[in-house]
């Protein structure tokens, strides 16, 4: 599976809209929050980007339910809100 890096995000109250991603290889993209989470449930890694980690990312996002609605979570807590580290916002 692949292993995909948020760069940045673009967010809209409790939730993320849009995502700026980086695949190994290829140039940066943004993508809309659907998108990313089609990648999860087919099983790809999303990790954000981190400055100071050794690896340059931080832990894997996981995918909460929330009343049969997907959220994108890095605590791991139920609740109808995105949470991700800081991160840059995106423009374009």
């Amino acid at each position: 599976m692949g292993r995909i890096v948020i760069v940045g995000a673009e967010r809209d109250g409790a939730l993320v809209t849009r995502l700026e991603v980086r695949f190994e290889g290829l140039s940066r993209r943004i993508v809309p929050r659907d998108t990313v989470i089609a990648w999860m449930r087919d099983g790809h890694s999303v990790l954000p980007a981190a400055s100071g980690a050794p690896t340059g990312t931080g832990r894997a996002l996981q995918l909460v339910d929330v009343d049969g609605v997907a959220f994108l979570r890095d605590d791991h807590a139920t609740e109808a809100a995105d949470s991700l580290p800081e991160l840059p916002s995106i423009t374009g």
